[in-house]
């Protein structure tokens, strides 16, 4: 073991965090439409500030809805129901600027195209039982305990706003503990905050923490400003789509930059995210890797992905190549593909808008599909195994050698155990050293001995190639007869 150890911070944010508010009257607006007319078309953008909201964005919609009603009931839900706490949803100003969407976007995905361009990313750990990283996942699980606590009443003091964020330590790769936890909640006035922090670490953080490392001694920091009394929307003006990090996996992989809320599934913003966390987690599930990201971009009124990359972090137990070969054979990732497959032109998109996009199970691209588990396993008899990597090269008792090569590389790596490394080109002859240069005598070999190495090394070049030119073609055949059709249901 290398025993690389290192920290990993992610946060989650409330149901009352100001720009959650937003997100969550956008798929509110989104699934009223859907629910009406699953062929509508939305974009739906809101900005929240103290006693005010601007809903705007794009709509083809034969249904009719009552946009006011939906998001007086939203921000209800939540607890923002006395200018007390900042926001009172009864008396707030409420601007409608909805309109028509261009007709041009209507058009180019009226074939099935992608609704614009754009770049999308998805990822499953095996560290966890939801295949999420653990530190989006126990934030999450923090800042729901946090509301959870407040709406049935059993900590009386809590307000809407919360914030939280965990460190886990990884040690090669691993989860082995929390370090730190942070948790910031809005409370009412007069609340001690002793009080408060012994209430929150009892009874919200560590039931929460013990699920996961019960033996982890973490730092608690609760509400490490003080007071927080003014939050929600007077206290932060919120935006739809701005907590997208919170949305994803916390940071544990890249983001394509668009957000989520308020789109409907012909913007592959949403629908190509979700794609591509379905892909990954088969890709895990099925046990071809410990982690994975997809990536996958698409073209305004293309059909199909622009490009699809497979990254299993190096933990993959066949070559990547080869199941980006498998994905695109097993999985429709065209808009209209990705719509079928998932089923999203349903009113299932409130319950995305707190507490992240992934690791719900009611959700259709958090469902495995037995039949694309199974195939994907078929790849296991492609299993990566190369007989020629980090090989001893016992050329006599006194010439020992530690050989290792690189996938598609012809130059041979050798390592002394006193003199470090060199490295061989077989097809020039050549040694050189790290810096670049020809060494006199490679590794202080005499005439004989040195022809004793480089006529063995000729042969494991020889040896190696002829192995990997029958696995390939061995990968070539297997994928000819075992990838079935694309797995798309009418």
């Amino acid at each position: 073991m290398s025993n690389i150890s290192y920290p990993f911070t992610s946060e989650s944010v409330s149901e009352g965090h100001p720009d959650k508010v937003a997100d969550q009257i956008s798929d509110a607006i989104l699934d009223a439409y859907l629910e009406r007319d699953p062929e509508s078309k939305v974009a739906c953008e809101c900005l929240i500030t103290s006693g005010q909201l601007i809903i705007a964005g794009e709509v083809t919609s034969n249904a009719c809805i009552n946009v006011d009603k939906i998001a007086r009931k939203v921000i209800t839900d939540i607890g923002y129901i006395s200018e007390d706490l900042g926001f009172d949803a009864e008396k707030a100003t409420i601007h409608n600027l909805l309109h028509e969407q261009s007709r041009e976007i209507n058009e180019s995905v009226a074939d099935g195209g992608a609704g614009d361009q754009g770049l999308v990313f998805g990822y499953a750990t095996d560290e966890s039982s939801e295949l999420l990283p653990l530190p989006i996942l126990i934030s999450h699980r923090l800042v729901e305990a946090q509301a959870k606590f407040r709406k049935d009443g059993s900590i009386p003091w809590l307000r809407p706003d919360a914030k939280s964020q965990v460190t886990v330590r990884y040690v090669d790769g691993v989860p082995t503990a929390v370090e730190k936890v942070v948790l910031s909640t809005q409370h009412d006035p007069g609340v001690d905050q002793q009080e408060i922090r012994q209430t929150v670490i009892e009874k919200i953080i560590q039931p929460v923490l013990d699920q996961y490392f019960p033996d982890s001694t973490p730092e608690f920091l609760v509400n490490p400003s003080g007071s927080f009394i003014v939050g929600g929307p007077h206290g932060d003006t919120g935006l739809t789509g701005r907590k997208i990090i919170v949305d994803t996996y916390g940071g544990s992989c890249p983001h394509g930059g668009g957000a989520f809320s308020g789109k409907d599934p012909t913007k592959v913003d949403r629908s190509g995210a979700y794609a591509a966390r379905y892909v990954a987690k088969h890709v895990v599930a099925a046990g071809l890797a410990k982690r994975c990201t997809v990536q996958i971009s698409y073209a305004i009124g293309v059909v199909e992905p622009t490009s699809l990359l497979i990254d299993t972090h190096k933990t993959g137990i066949v070559w990547d190549r080869l199941i980006e070969s498998k994905v695109f054979a097993l999985f429709d990732l065209t808009p209209q593909g990705i719509i079928r497959k998932l089923a999203l032109k349903r009113p299932i998109y409130s319950q995305t808008a707190t507490y992240g996009h992934f690791g719900k199970n009611e959700l259709p691209w958090e469902q495995l599909d037995p039949d694309i588990i199974e195939a994907l396993k078929l790849l296991k008899q492609a299993r990566r195994k190369s007989t020629f990597n980090n090989r001893l090269l016992a050329v006599s008792p006194e010439i020992n050698l530690r050989l290792k090569t690189a996938i598609g590389s012809g130059t041979i790596q050798c390592w002394h155990e006193d003199k470090g490394p060199l490295f061989f080109e077989p097809s020039k002859r050549e040694w050189k050293s790290l810096d670049g240069p020809t060494p006199e005598k490679p590794f202080d070999f005499n005439a004989d001995e040195l022809a004793t190495v480089e006529s063995a090394l000729l042969d494991y070049s020889e040896k190696r190639r002829a192995y990997f030119k029958k696995a390939q073609a061995s990968v070539n055949e297997q994928l000819r007869h075992t990838l079935p059709s694309k797995n798309t249901p009418a």
